[in-house]
């Protein structure tokens, strides 16, 4: 399957609209860690793992920024 990746500052920008419970929420049902994703949004995260990436990105809407 291909999987697309947008850039860490298109990522931390649409994150950046979501609050906190929401984050929480995406990072409980990504199983992923929410200070994973938190930190994916404050930019402290240069790098993040691509499987990291694969499981919380579905969940959000990078091409049209809405929640």
């Amino acid at each position: 399957m291909k999987f697309n990746i947008p850039t860490l500052p298109a990522i931390a920008s649409v994150l950046k609209t979501y609050t906190i419970p929401q984050l929480r929420e995406i990072a409980k049902q990504a199983g992923v860690s929410f200070t994973a994703i938190y930190d994916i949004r404050r930019g402290h995260t240069p790098n993040p793992g691509s499987e990291t990436l694969r499981k919380f990105l579905p969940l959000i809407s990078i091409q049209k920024g809405k929640k």
